[in-house]
């Protein structure tokens, strides 16, 4: 809808169509987890590519829009509407250079999230009678009111009450002669010392793109790239290096030269690669800092307690470090008094018994993110609770086993705007105070074990716009006033646009009659539960905006419409067919007069009937699909699922054309007798998450390199086992450009060298990684600490591996099985801490060279079902735990 305001004449919008996924069109970023839209990029880069038109409400159906720039482009002198003030996870706002006019409206005001406003340079046709609104822009980092008419404001200088409440704001205001207060901007200069420790820090730096050009000795350092000066004193107080992407990426050390900027209050050195060298502790020494973002950087080792000393500072995000960073307590947060955003997540915080301590001392904390932390316990009290304004809450990916939704969560019921509880292994029930949440905009808790019902009463909850409650064991009836909130005696339509229910089996009752009070949805999805209630096309003939919809396996009675299978897909389906015989007949239901979608083993999407997935697997040997693998497959152009796995394609080659399935996310040609080089060609399948090309007898598939393994940028699961990587050199190399990588399988490979070290480590994810049966006549290598925090599996059994077994190994503390069996290890078994290895499920050294006892704490691992040290030259006791 939004795309329909403009008149592109060049097309901008050529990705955008209905098939594709949204998060690949241009323009539009999404989050990985969860596939939400939370950027809109539309600015046009030259006059050629100019966007002409109306900006449309349908924004409003973004409620995690967090970034949205649409400078550059042609509003044809209208209005800048005021619905932009209604979208409150707004932190980026560009509309500079956009042709609108009129008074800015108040309604911007609204946007308590917003770091970045620019509404410079539309042609002095934007007003401002009063800036009273800026009040409300609590985080405001960056303002550009450039060539804007200010008809009482100013005079001579910003108005005192127009600014209360933007703290930390580095306030530029540029007025040119075309301005009506006729303002001049005070020319002054940067400090000559601020400027060398700024060429300094440069030269800690390097980047093949030079992202410094700017910062040369002879120009003003306020005008150089990234630094912003405050225009009174020419003191440096922002300096924003972060790299918009991988293109531009700075690599190198963070030099203490920025100890000589005691002005700075803004601090942003994002997405870059610092190397795996911690964090200075010089950086707890800028007292003056409100702003520090060192995320997705590349360091790593124990956060430094000197951060606590940065009394002023407002945000701080240590996040997503490759799980690096650690810390083993937080008691430094208490020094952070004026501390309103933190997210340390993926920071190991797996030894931090009083993180909810800590946290609670952060009384004017407005945002707290710990995602995927490791987190182990969730208490359910606490004595007072002191973040009484907290916003958003992000506790998703933690391990909080056996615990319920606690109870101090209600403290906050009347601020908390985004409660994210997803995959925390909660358990009891739904609290029925969670209706009370009258602010609460976003509400997730999908992925854990929530049973009973869902709790009635959601008229009050008059702000909801996201529900996830999927994947949890639900029961009962749906709520009759979901999708609606009550108004003194009568109930409306609420913001609800996102209802996500699926898979709790047993929700049972009638989505029919709660259907008509849900027609502003744009996501629906309650498959695999029981409702009931005949859904035809009819009844959802007013879900204009609906986007997603999933009714399936419910009652025999629930049904989306019918939509049938594309002619041209069920024409290559059947040309594919053709290729093969099966004793059995396997495709008996592919019969040219029924709709392919009903065809065993394929999978169409519910609304445009494109074939998206294609299951061949035999799950036996009487099922086996034997023939030849026909083009056709490149027919299916939204495939993203296929799987060929335990069929016989008689030793013919994996074929090239499988490359060109752009859309593939799982691919599985395991155990299907192909033989030959693996084609480069499948790197081109940028969006596969799951490769399993495993022979498991034999090595009739073989590969000379690896290199097109870059190309796979999302692959999380990859399983080569049995192929014959023997000449392969750089294995490792090509593995370690998997950033994504969870599970990596190298069985029998004829692998012979296991290099010691690396560089740095990208695939910092993974949990599963296996290569067994290989010959490496190596040590276990020293690069395998940097997964410590999130590896499950370690199988190097049969590698002929030796030297002694790293103490290193008792970090490892999410291990459930650790087999180093058959081998020629020495030494000792590391001594201590075995105990901290709770996760531990199979241990087995078995077959190796050990000597001396067996460690007294053993005992204390207590998940360990299977011990096996047979074979060595241990000697002593048992532990009397063992006995």
């Amino acid at each position: 809808m939004l795309k329909d305001g403009f008149d592109a004449s060049l097309d901008c919008f050529s990705t955008w169509v209905p098939e594709e996924d949204c998060c690949k069109w241009k323009g539009v970023g999404c989050t990985n987890e969860t596939g939400h839209f939370i950027t809109h990029d539309l600015h046009s880069p030259d006059s050629s590519r100019l966007l002409q038109g109306e900006l449309r409400d349908s924004l409003l159906d973004l409620p995690y829009l967090s970034h949205l720039d649409l400078s550059h482009n042609d509003f044809y002198q209208t209005q800048i509407p005021e619905f932009i003030g209604s979208l409150p996870n707004l932190k980026y706002l560009n509309l500079s250079r956009a042709n609108f006019r009129g008074t800015i409206p108040n309604h911007l005001g609204n946007l308590s999230s917003l770091q970045t406003l620019d509404l410079s340079n539309n042609h002095s046709s934007l007003r401002a009678s009063s800036l009273v609104w800026l009040a409300g822009l609590s985080s405001l980092k960056v303002l550009d009111l450039s060539i804007l008419t200010h008809t009482s404001t100013f005079d001579g200088a910003p108005s005192s009450e127009a600014c209360v409440g933007i703290d930390g704001l580095a306030l530029e205001i540029i007025v040119t002669s075309e301005s009506s207060s006729g303002v001049q901007a005070l020319n002054v200069h940067c400090r000559e010392s601020e400027q060398r420790a700024l060429l300094m820090l440069k030269d800690g730096f390097h980047t093949s793109l030079d992202r410094f050009s700017s910062w040369v000795p002879e120009e003003d350092c306020c005008k150089w790239k990234g630094v912003g000066c405050n225009n009174e004193t020419g003191n440096v107080i922002s300096l924003d290096l972060h790299s918009p992407d991988s293109t531009e990426l700075l690599q190198g050390e963070l030099r203490d030269s920025l100890l000589h900027l005691p002005y700075l209050s803004h601090l942003d050195l994002s997405h870059n690669d610092f190397y795996q060298t911690v964090i200075p502790e010089f950086i707890g020494s800028l007292s003056n800092l409100k702003y520090l973002n060192l995320s997705h950087s590349n360091f790593r080792g124990t956060i430094p307690y000197h951060l606590g000393n940065l009394s002023s500072l407002q945000t701080l995000d240590l996040s997503n470090n490759q799980s690096s960073l650690r810390a083993s307590r937080l008691n430094w947060l208490s020094g952070l008094s004026s501390l309103k955003v933190l997210d340390l997540s993926s920071v190991y915080l797996g030894d931090v018994v009083n993180w909810l301590d800590a946290v609670n001392m952060l009384p004017s904390l407005a945002e707290l993110r710990l995602v995927s932390c490791q987190l182990r316990n969730l208490p359910q009290s606490l004595p007072s609770l002191n973040f009484s304004s907290l916003e958003v809450l992000d506790l998703s990916y933690n391990g909080f086993y056996h615990s319920l939704i606690p109870n101090w969560l209600v403290e906050v019921k009347n601020s908390l705007r985004l409660l994210n509880l997803t995959t925390c292994w909660l358990q009891g029930s739904i609290p029925h105070t969670i209706v009370n949440f009258t602010s609460l905009v976003v509400l997730d808790f999908s992925y854990n074990n929530i049973t009973g019902s869902i709790p009635h009463g959601f008229g009050n909850m008059t702000s909801l716009a996201v529900l996830d409650l999927s994947l949890n064991d639900l029961e009962g009836s749906l709520p009759a006033t979901l999708g609606l909130i009550q108004e003194s005696h009568h109930f409306k339509y609420s913001p609800l646009r996102e209802i996500r229910l699926s898979n709790n089996l047993l929700l049972n009752g009638s989505l029919e009659r709660i259907l008509p009070q849900l027609s502003e949805l744009i996501v629906l999805d309650v498959a695999w539960n029981d409702l009931d209630g005949v859904i035809t096309e009819a009844h959802l003939q007013d879900f204009s905006r609906l986007r997603v919809l999933d009714l399936s396996f419910n009652s025999s009675s629930v049904a989306a419409w019918n939509v049938r299978c594309r002619e041209s897909e069920q024409k290559a389906l059947l040309t594919l067919k053709d290729g093969f015989h099966s004793p059995l007949d396997r495709f008996s239901s592919w019969v040219a007069e029924e709709d392919c979608c009903k065809w065993k083993g394929v999978g169409c999407n519910n609304e445009t009937g494109h074939v998206i997935s294609l299951d061949l697997h035999s799950p036996d040997s009487s099922e086996v699909l034997q023939g030849e693998l026909r083009d056709s497959l490149v027919h299916l152009p939204y495939l993203s699922h296929l799987d060929l796995s335990y069929n016989d394609f008689y030793q013919t080659q994996i074929l090239k054309f499988i490359g060109s399935l752009s859309d593939l996310k799982y691919l599985n040609l395991s155990h299907a007798n192909f033989k030959g080089n693996i084609p480069c060609h499948l790197g081109n399948l940028s969006a596969l998450q799951y490769l399993d090309s495993s022979t498991g007898k034999g090595f009739p598939l073989k590969a000379s390199n690896l290199d097109w393994l870059s190309g796979l940028s999302s692959l999380k699961v990859l399983d080569l086992s049995a192929i014959y990587l023997s000449d392969v050199v750089n294995w490792l190399e090509a593995i370690n450009m998997l950033p994504s990588s969870v599970e990596l399988r190298l069985v029998s490979c004829q692998l012979h060298n296991l290099p010691q070290s690396l560089p740095s480590l990208n695939f910092s994810s993974l949990e599963i990684f296996d290569l067994s049966y290989n010959s490496f006549c190596s040590m276990i290598p020293n690069w395998l600490v940097e997964v410590r925090h999130t590896l499950r599996l370690l199988n190097l059994t049969t590698c002929w591996l030796q030297g002694s077994i790293p103490h290193t190994i008792v970090n490892f503390t999410p291990l459930a099985v650790l087999d180093f069996s058959y081998n020629n290890l020495t030494g000792f078994i590391p001594p201590h801490d075995f105990g901290n290895m709770t996760s531990l499920v199979v241990l087995d050294f078995s077959y190796n060279n050990l000597k001396g006892s067996i460690p007294h704490d053993f005992g204390n691992m207590l998940s360990l079902s299977v011990l096996d040290l047979s074979s060595n030259y241990l000697e002593g006791p048992l532990p009397a735990t063992l006995v």
